[in-house]
Parts: structure tokens; C-alpha cells; sequence
């Protein structure tokens, strides 16, 4: 279970199509608490199907044209389809509101997603001294880096312009 591959590429364009019509058709509005019950349900009994599947056939037999292989392209595809469903409905039922801080997070996301390589590679650079385990640097870098990018974002957005295009 490595990073994505270009095999993946295209479930990801397929997802990022069906959610452009979807959105633009009202679909996600119409999602029932019941399809996204369903949804996790699904990605549940696919994780495990693909677990088994990895734990029995190997990573080695899996990408070669075999049975495994395309059993496990099914499982990974009702897999990410199952969480989707189950997450669209959960957020707009539990999260679906914004206060202060949830606006305040959303308004500056995009400008986060811009900036947020420059924030990271600097603390990286920053922290490259600190002699810790990986996972402790990581932990580090992501409890300094959060409230570092939104504030970076607050700057950023409070130029003059900056809003129009961010």
C-alpha cells in the first residue's frame, strides 16, 4: 500500500467526473442517511475482502492480468466508492453548518493548498537538526505547520487583490 500509482489514475478522474455532474445535478443533496450507512457498509466488507485478498494471494500475484488481481480492483473500487458515499452524507449531516472558525477555515483552504509546500519545505529545512525518530519530526512538523499555513493564508489573503484570485 504505497502512494498512488498512475494505475489509479483513472478512478481518480472518474471520481473527480461523477462529482462535478453530481454536484451540479443536486445529487448529493438527494443522498438518503440510509446510502450512506450503506456506503460504509460496503467500503467495510471491502476492506476486509481486500485484506483477505492481499494476506492470501500476496502483493507479488496481484497486477499480472490473474483473478486476484482484478478481485482486488473491484474491492478498491467499492472500497473508494463506499467511503465517498459515506462521507458526503456524514459531513453535510454532522458537519454541514459553519460557525466562526469552520468559515474562517474554509474561506482561507485554497490559499492554504497554495502555500502550504513553501511552509513545509522551510520547516523542513528549519527542523532538519533535531535529532528525533521520523514519526516524532513528522508530529513536530504537522503541530507547528497547521496553524502556520492558515496564519500564512491570513496574510496572504489580507493583500490587496489577493481575495479576487484566492
Amino acid at each position: 500500500m504505497g502512494l498512488p500509482t498512475p494505475a489509479y489514475l483513472p478512478q481518480y478522474v472518474a471520481l473527480f467526473v461523477v462529482g462535478l455532474v453530481a454536484a451540479r445535478r443536486g445529487w448529493l443533496e438527494g443522498l438518503s442517511r440510509t446510502t450512506g450507512r450503506a456506503g460504509f457498509a460496503v467500503a467495510a466488507v471491502a476492506a476486509i475482502a481486500l485484506f483477505l485478498l492481499l494476506v492470501s494471494a500476496g502483493e507479488a500475484i496481484l497486477g499480472h492480468g490473474t483473478l486476484p488481481s482484478l478481485m482486488a480492483a473491484i474491492c478498491e473500487s467499492a472500497l473508494a466508492v463506499g467511503v465517498v458515499l459515506g462521507l458526503l452524507t456524514l459531513f453535510r449531516e454532522r458537519l454541514g453548518h459553519q460557525g466562526r472558525r469552520r468559515r474562517f477555515l474554509s474561506e482561507h483552504a485554497y490559499t492554504v493548498y497554495v502555500v502550504h509546500p513553501v511552509v513545509l519545505v522551510a520547516l523542513g529545512h528549519a527542523l532538519r537538526d533535531v535529532q528525533a525518530p521520523a514519526v516524532a519530526k513528522f508530529a513536530l512538523l504537522t503541530v507547528i505547520a497547521l496553524p502556520l499555513c492558515w496564519a500564512v493564508a491570513y496574510v496572504v489573503r489580507a493583500l490587496p487583490g489577493a481575495r479576487k484570485v484566492l
